[in-house]
């Protein structure tokens, strides 16, 4: 049972760590959340100093990381309940969503905790803020960008400036298929 749900909590982080719009400090912020969790008890509550010692950023980084993450993967659930810890809880749930590895499955919704319910806000999309079918205008030398990647991305190299909308459009144009 313990090693399930080990899977499970590696599963969340994969899942987190798939997401570009979640810098790499949020990541492992999450990391040492997810890993504090007890499955038994239910609680988790880790301390911004506790989560700074363990992933060497600062604990003013922490904090900023930790706004990334809570209203999509994570549910701060109280502040402050054990002394000056928030009590966070892990959305495990969202693993059910997906049925295969695919981000774009995925519907994650922001939540956050008033009165003991949960309150529904926008829908959050995983990739770009606009879509593939709302192509923008894509100038030569952008063209020229994207054809000159391309044989870097079809090796498997991840770039922060290539967007899911640039490899949809290199796909498109037959760039990727080589």
């Amino acid at each position: 049972m313990r090693s399930s749900f080990l899977l499970t909590k590696f599963q969340l982080l994969m899942l987190i760590a798939k997401d570009r719009g979640v810098s790499r400090c949020a990541v492992t912020t999450a990391g040492v959340i997810i890993n504090a969790y007890n499955n038994k008890t239910g609680r988790c509550f880790p301390s911004f100093s506790y989560i700074a010692s363990q992933t060497n950023y600062s604990v003013r980084q922490v904090k900023k990381s930790i706004g990334e993450i809570v209203p999509k993967y994570i549910i701060k659930t109280s502040k402050g309940h054990t002394g000056r810890a928030n009590t966070y809880n892990p959305r495990f749930e969202l693993l059910n969503q997906i049925k295969s590895n695919s981000l774009d499955e995925l519907k994650v919704g922001n939540y956050e905790v008033t009165s003991s319910e949960l309150e529904v806000y926008a829908k959050v999309s995983s990739g770009a803020l606009q879509t593939v079918n709302e192509t923008i205008k894509k100038t030569k030398s952008n063209m020229k960008r994207l054809r000159m990647l391309a044989p870097l991305v079809r090796k498997g190299i991840n770039f922060s400036t290539v967007s899911q909308v640039d490899i949809e459009i290199m796909k498109r144009e037959g760039l990727l298929k080589k």
